[in-house]
């Protein structure tokens, strides 16, 4: 479990794409389709439109999603553990409106200590 001074570290480091897609999620575009009668499915592949981030997805003769993957750029996952949690997520949420605002987090910190 990375510590709050590691999660700190890295969500200040991403970039605006990666800081983007992973507060508000990734804008999908298609990419490719294709059928495989082996498998009888299709599979699909998107592109995340900000940070490059490729989803691929096997779907049923019907549509049912049976599977999927993601495949992120260099630096996206934290640590190499992927998805963030807890007081990481709110790290992550203060980070983004910090650079909406153009103020650090440790400032945004402090009003709200203030504010109580």
């Amino acid at each position: 479990m990375p510590t709050d001074t590691e999660t700190a570290n890295f969500v200040a480091s991403l970039p605006e794409a990666f800081l983007e897609c992973r507060d508000y999620g990734h804008t999908w575009r298609p990419l490719t389709a294709r059928w495989d009668g082996e498998m009888h499915a299709y599979e699909r592949t998107m592109g995340c439109a900000r940070c490059d981030t490729t989803r691929s997805q096997w779907l049923s003769a019907y549509g049912h999603a049976l599977r999927g993957s993601y495949s992120y750029p260099e630096g996206y996952q934290h640590l190499g553990q992927g998805r963030l949690d807890g007081a990481a997520r709110d790290a992550l949420r203060l980070e983004s409106v910090s650079r909406m605002l153009n103020v650090t987090p440790i400032t945004m910190k402090r009003r709200a200590r203030r504010a109580a």
